[in-house]
């Protein structure tokens, strides 16, 4: 089981330069890939991305790329505009009848006479530089991610069989609860109708339906067949979408035994079987 959440650095330096790379995650419904690099490195963002792709399924990856070019170009000089600037300074200062103080230093100042340029740099050596610290960084984001994920497996393994536990609990007390039932619905019908002859066919019929809805025992064993998918699950490296689902069947099946049993015992279990699968349920939004 693998944890959304994840952290990795990695480094690497050659004759272009020295780049470092940071890897983190935050949960997320489905894996949504964010890449802040410089402007070089955008030539190959879905070559990283892919790389990402195979340590992550699910979740909010952000790839931070921080490049220092040992190579670097010099400033492209608009000597046009500069003759142009020159041209206009000299004229103004001439009708004006003022000095005219436009030297180098202020003409460097000027709009667009200087423009930065990039150094060109080809997909084959920035791949050179950028793969072994990507790859540094993945290994350390899926280690962070399977350490996160273990922990979470015991937590939800956990819940589980708090259900379980429960579950047994509300199985044995149900054949009590469903003669109990009989006896108290024979009971209030005698009681009301006094000396009145009863009719025993009529009466066991009605009782029978009375019992058929308070009996749970469908609700028991659909939400038994559920936690063994879900045990089952708890192997699996991402299992996070199916037990997001698991847990809204069990959510169903443990409400209604909610609501058709009346009985306290039961009712307790129930309350227990619902804080485990909200705390199932809050974890799933970690897991892969």
């Amino acid at each position: 089981m693998l944890s959304q959440t994840g952290y990795g650095k990695g480094t690497n330096e050659n004759d272009l330069g020295k780049i470092t790379i940071e890897i983190k995650s935050v949960n997320g419904k489905f894996l949504d890939i964010a890449l802040k690099a410089p402007r070089q490195i955008l030539c190959i963002e879905e070559d990283i991305k892919k790389e990402i792709q195979k340590v992550a399924s699910r979740g909010t990856v952000e790839a931070r790329v921080n490049l220092e070019l040992k190579v670097q170009s010099l400033p492209l000089v608009n000597y046009e505009l500069a003759k142009s600037y020159a041209c206009i300074a000299k004229k103004i200062a001439k009708t004006a009848k003022i000095k005219n103080d436009l030297h180098a230093s202020k003409m460097l100042q000027m709009p667009d006479v200087l423009s930065s340029s990039e150094t060109e740099i080809s997909n084959k050596d920035l791949l050179l530089l950028v793969k072994p610290a990507l790859k540094s960084a993945l290994n350390m984001f899926a280690a962070f991610k399977q350490k996160e994920g273990k922990n979470m497996q015991k937590d939800l393994e956990g819940f589980g069989e708090e259900i379980a536990e429960k579950l047994k609990e509300v199985k044995n007390r149900v054949p009590k609860m469903l003669k109990e039932n009989q006896e108290k619905m024979r009971k209030r019908v005698q009681e009301l109708l006094g000396s009145v002859e009863l009719d025993e066919s009529k009466l066991a019929n009605e009782i029978a339906f009375f019992v058929d809805r308070v009996d749970i025992n469908e609700e028991i064993k659909r939400l038994e067949s559920h936690l063994g998918q879900y045990r089952e699950l708890m192997g699996e490296k991402t299992p996070g979408k199916q037990i997001e689902f698991l847990s809204q069947e069990m959510t169903r099946e443990i409400n209604t035994m909610g609501s058709k049993s009346n009985d306290i015992e039961i009712t307790k279990c129930v309350l227990a079987m619902k804080n485990a699968n909200e705390k199932i349920k809050e974890q799933m939004r970690n897991v892969e």
